[in-house]
């Protein structure tokens, strides 16, 4: 189970990469901290279910 968490949130985080990249503008707030928490988060919570 906790591998498949970190797989997860490795993938989500790559695609927060890519959509940073694509849109800086939109992510320019310190995107990468604030995205990668929510990505863990989300992963975390999918992950307890």
């Amino acid at each position: 189970m906790e591998s498949i968490g970190r797989i997860k949130i490795c993938r989500i985080r790559k695609t927060i990469r890519a959509r940073q990249q694509r849109s800086d503008n939109i992510y320019q707030i310190d995107g990468t901290g604030v995205a990668d928490v929510a990505a863990a988060k989300l992963a975390y919570d999918t992950a307890k279910r």
